[in-house]
């Protein structure tokens, strides 16, 4: 083998020797399985000497320098193999007249080559301009392939790696720190997690090949055009490549995205810069790739899938980019805010040419970087306790190499990006849906009237109000089972049995338990949260509301003949307040009391008492004619007084939610009710809960537009001879609570 000179080693890929001899190889027809052969073993023992040639899913690549002279990997196609055996070797064929001639590789033979299925060449999973770090600890500083780290390393030219400690002292470990404090000290950072941040991107360059799992996404954010996020990011690949960061903007839609995340990977760059970003960046395929350590993908224009090492690091800047909460979780974010209206003017800079200066001192910076990490190896590589989720091996070994070196601020950031504003409108939806019907069962009709209370509802579109109730509908599949948190509670939305082919959903109170690792080991969850965003205290020792019965059973009820479900604090029945019979008593544990109401002129009311015991009855709230407007009202305080005296202690009071009344004064009236009960709950802290009527009826019947027999029907069901629908309606209410309040 000849080593190349001058310029003809641009004919070549990177690693590869000529021969000095060209061998001879017969292709006449019948002979192509030996010729093969013959390819072969010259092909591997080419590239014994000095790797070359590298395995690629079904075929080969290797690396080359583009138009800019900069390295870069490239699939082998047919056509470049074709050329590389001509270059390689002299094929000959006999012809008519048993002549040797020379003629071209056959094609024949190149197919041969890419058909073999297991072909022993060494894999490449990146390009590296600098000395990188090994899974085992080691430095590859060697020109061309390591079989360590399973890179290729071509340093720019002109480019001399000065003599590196092997045990960096104290001393010299701050004065690499502090080169780079005062080359990055006209970058307008906010806090030390943004220059933690931005050494943990240059130096996670260098450990790439040593982090088995995927790194996080860095976004360079600013308020305002000029801050320097580009510049930064720059800054960081002139450091490590010694050429700025190849650059893309956002993809028009997913699928363009997607494939410009291919054909970067096909390149192996050590970095890709997504600039510039204008709209919010929801990309699925983008959060899909920041956790993987392969990405598969067709290949443009082929029918099969490639699968391509993801050992890219990625980052992004835009002034206030927006961001899904997908992407957010899976980033480190810098902030740069110079803090003026005009940062290109009246700013002075100890490096107005920065690019100049870091290109002129970029062996003495790599120097320095590769001292903070050789100082990390002779420490026995110690790692960090800071963990960001999905990046554990990430967080520990850049956070180790941060701790050594004496960098504060890694994954504290006190800012992140800004969450994409249809996310935030959903958390809204669903903080309003549990204010308004708490833990009942609604549907899309009642959670569209919420929307269009927003100022900035969910992206529903604005077509006609069908279209955007389907698209709310459909939004709401996208959020099943997903768990929102609120102060000091978390919901989750449940989707319950469609109901005359119309879905149904409902929130489910989530607790987390103590010494949870979804909350760090506190329990700030463990309180029921009632629809007007209060918690209900309640014993850790006992939950708030009582677990799960089955309300379509009646074994061990004792009911009176008058039906009347009562209490024995009380005596008969009479519409001067709760009364009770000891003969009609349900016995059961201590539980949480509960009250039903069905409101109304007439209304019904049902109890569920701390001793298991369970009451109803209804009550006229119409004195007389000659009473003034406000008797109601002051009648349906005394109602309730006289339940929480026949309680002790109100824990839950759920009343019939009616969505519209059939005439103006009737809306009024219940208005009326609705404000005396949030007012007289509020004073003494009770929670309170409307449920929809259809939520009731349903329950009760199977049918959301139940008739009073039905709901009547119902209460008979379960031994109770009700005097009046009301009084049937509040204990379906009553019975609806204990199924779904455990």
């Amino acid at each position: 083998m000849t080593q190349i000179d001058g310029d003809d080693w641009q004919r070549w890929p990177l690693g590869f020797m000529p021969p000095t001899v060209r061998p001879t190889v017969c292709v006449d027809e019948g002979n192509i399985n030996q010729a093969s052969k013959i390819v072969w073993r010259y092909l591997i023992e080419s590239n014994a000497c000095s790797q070359w040639l590298f395995r690629f899913d079904n075929g080969f690549q290797w690396v080359v320098h583009d138009t800019w002279n900069l390295v870069s990997a490239r699939p082998v196609t047919w056509a470049n193999m074709r050329l590389m055996l001509s270059e390689m070797f002299i094929f000959e064929r006999q012809d008519n007249r048993r002549h040797l001639k020379t003629v071209d590789p056959p094609m024949v033979l190149v197919e041969a080559l890419f058909a073999r299925p297991n072909p022993p060449l060494p894999t490449l999973t990146g390009i590296s301009p600098v000395p990188v770090v090994g899974p085992t600890g080691g430095l590859a500083c060697d020109f061309g392939y390591n079989q360590d780290t399973k890179t290729f390393f071509i340093p720019k030219e002109g480019f001399d790696l000065p003599p590196i400690n092997e045990a960096p002292s104290a001393p010299e470990i701050a004065a690499a720190v502090d080169r780079f404090r005062d080359l990055l000290s006209d970058m307008p950072f906010l806090d030390d997690s943004d220059f933690a941040h931005a050494m943990a991107t240059l130096l996670v360059a260098i450990l790439r090949p040593a982090i088995n799992g995927p790194v996080p996404l860095l976004i360079i954010g600013k308020p305002a055009p000029a801050n320097g996020a580009t510049l930064l990011a720059n800054i960081i690949a002139e450091i490590v490549t010694g050429a700025p960061a190849p650059v893309m903007v956002e993809g028009g839609n997913e699928s363009e995205l997607r494939k410009r995340i291919t054909a970067t990977l096909l390149r192996l760059p050590v970095f890709q810069l997504i600039d510039n970003l204008h709209g919010p960046l929801r990309s699925p395929a983008l959060a899909a790739l920041l956790t993987s350590t392969v990405w598969a993908d067709r290949m443009l224009g082929q029918s099969h899938i490639v699968g391509l090492m993801n050992k890219t690091i990625w980052m992004v800047t835009g002034n206030n980019p927006e961001v899904s909460d997908e992407i957010a979780r899976r980033a480190i974010w810098i902030r740069l805010d110079a803090q003026c209206a005009r940062p290109w003017e009246g700013r002075s800079f100890r490096y107005p040419q920065i690019i100049n200066t870091v290109r002129q001192n970029r062996p003495c910076l790599v120097v320095a970087l590769l001292t903070v990490i050789q100082a990390w190896i002779v420490r026995d590589r110690p790692l960090s306790k800071r963990c960001l989720a999905g990046f554990e091996e990430w967080s520990a070994i850049v956070g180790g190499v941060l701790d050594v070196a004496g960098i504060t601020g890694f994954l504290q950031q006190h800012h992140a990006p800004i969450s994409d504003p249809n996310e935030a409108a959903w958390r809204q939806l669903v903080a309003m849906w549990l204010s308004e019907y708490g833990y009942a069962e609604v549907g899309v009709h009642e959670l569209y009237d919420i929307a269009r209370q927003m100022d900035i509802p969910p992206n529903i579109g604005d077509g006609n109000e069908r279209s955007q109730r389907t698209r709310l509908g459909l939004g709401l599949q996208k959020l099943r089972d997903r768990t929102f948190e609120f102060d000091r509670h978390s919901v989750a939305v449940r989707a319950e049995d469609s109901h005359q082919n119309a879905a149904r959903w409902r929130l489910a109170d989530i607790r987390i338990q103590p010494n949870s690792p979804y909350n760090g080991g506190n329990s700030t969850h463990d309180d029921r949260v009632n629809p007007g965003e209060r918690a209900v205290n309640s014993e850790p020792s006992e939950p708030r509301i009582a677990p799960r019965e089955d309300h379509r059973s009646t074994e061990g009820t004792n009911v009176s003949p008058e039906g009347s479900l009562r209490s024995p604090a009380c005596t008969d029945a009479s519409n001067d307040g709760p009364s009770t019979s000891s003969k009609n008593i349900v016995q059961r544990n201590r539980v949480s009391s509960i009250v039903a109401l069905d409101l109304g002129n007439q209304t019904g009311w049902a109890v569920r008492l701390r001793t298991g015991a369970i009451v109803s009855d209804s009550k006229s709230l119409v004195i007389g004619h000659h009473m003034g407007a406000g008797a109601k009202f002051l009648e349906l305080s005394r109602l309730l007084a006289q339940l929480e005296t026949l309680c002790g202690e109100i824990d839950l009071l759920v009343l019939e939610k009616v969505m519209s009344q059939s005439g103006t004064v009737a809306a009024q009236v219940y208005g009326g009710f609705l404000a005396t009960i949030a007012a007289w709950c509020d004073t003494r802290g009770i929670s309170y809960v409307g449920v929809p009527v259809g939520t009731i009826k349903k329950f009760a019947t199977g049918h959301g537009n139940a008739s009073k027999a039905m709901m009547m029907e119902f209460a008979r069901s379960k031994g109770v001879s009700v005097k009046d629908h009301n009084q049937a309606d509040a204990i379906a209410l009553l019975f609806w609570t204990i199924e779904h309040y455990k």
